[in-house]
């Protein structure tokens, strides 16, 4: 008696031959960019509370005068008061059948959909370190600069074209004292990459008297401009459509200190106890699931705060409208 033969067919043997080398990782492929992310200094703060807490001089300092032999001391006293950045929470929770952990080629496909969701949080940050003004979001550059904002075109209430004029009062908006006396201005400028075309065209309008030199960034593995004094960094979660007046799909740029005492810092909540931790704080630990369902689950999280110890740490040019020379 012949038995009947089932084969399997070509395509199934040439998936089954496939050597996988890049199992367990995939790329994003979506074209976004964020340097001022990636240079932003980090810092962890293990078992962080609700709130990373620090003081600043309430109101003016003490005043104290030169005296002549003799006189009677003066008795000033520096106030301070306490302030406090909040930790917000970003992240996902994620199940998978057991069975599907561990069917993929070579790698555990819970793990590879963590990966995911962590770019996922990335992206998030990447929007809210701009945007984000209450809880549940962090408090961005667009709040920690509405003190310290001018506007484009001499300050024109319903935007415009942007001047060379206009960027240099924005850099000395940014007053960081760094020490016991402030020495300089900002020493960063973010802008989205349409901004930076519209100044580089600003530039070529000025008979070429104006230019940009670059210079390798060590953390970004790339050249980045430097104009006015200033390292220029791009995000494509600058939003191109914001609104002053009547005017609409206008854009800002940000001036900022990194480094020392005084620089912005984004601040991560870290659980010493969880091994698994990446470069910018994201945790991954399991979480249970019930048995009986026969499922494996993951969180993937992290807790920001982008810290601004100074008020006037961070700077802002709005009402930009960037089409007169970009496209």
């Amino acid at each position: 008696m012949r038995c009947s033969i089932s084969l399997a067919s070509t395509t199934t043997f040439q998936n089954l031959s496939v050597p996988n080398r890049l199992a367990g990782s995939f790329f994003p492929g979506d074209g976004f960019r964020d340097q001022f992310l990636y240079k932003l200094p980090r810092e962890s703060v293990p078992f962080a509370t609700n709130a990373f807490q620090f003081n600043r001089v309430n109101g003016n300092l003490p005043s104290v005068p030169f005296v002549a032999r003799g006189a009677t001391m003066s008795l000033p006293a520096t106030n301070v008061t306490l302030q406090s950045v909040s930790f917000e929470r970003v992240g996902a929770w994620l199940e998978a059948d057991t069975y599907d952990t561990i069917s993929g080629r070579q790698a555990d496909n819970l793990l590879i959909q963590a990966q995911g969701v962590a770019l996922g949080i990335l992206r998030t940050l990447s929007s809210k370190l701009i945007i984000g003004t209450t809880t549940p979001d962090i408090v961005g550059l667009q709040s920690l600069s509405q003190f310290h904002t001018i506007g484009a075109a001499n300050n024109a209430l319903n935007g415009g074209f942007m001047t060379l004029r206009d960027i240099d009062k924005s850099i000395y908006l940014c007053a960081p004292t760094e020490g016991s006396v402030g020495k300089g201005a900002a020493t960063y400028a973010l802008c989205n990459p349409k901004t930076l075309r519209e100044l580089f065209g600003l530039m070529d309008t000025q008979s070429r008297s104006q230019s940009a030199c670059w210079e390798e960034d060590s953390d970004l593995g790339v050249k980045i401009p430097n104009v006015r004094g200033l390292n220029w960094l791009f995000s494509d979660s600058l939003p191109l459509n914001e609104t002053k007046g009547t005017g609409t799909n206008l854009t800002s740029i940000y001036f900022f200190k990194l480094g020392g005492p005084t620089g912005l810092k984004l601040l991560y909540g870290r659980d010493p106890n969880i091994k698994q931790v990446d470069e910018f704080g994201i945790h991954q630990y399991s979480i249970a699931i019930n048995r009986a369902q026969n499922r494996k689950g993951l969180a993937v999280e992290a807790f920001y705060a982008l810290f601004a110890p100074e008020r006037a740490t961070v700077s802002r040019l709005d009402g930009i409208n960037p089409t007169q020379f970009a496209i």
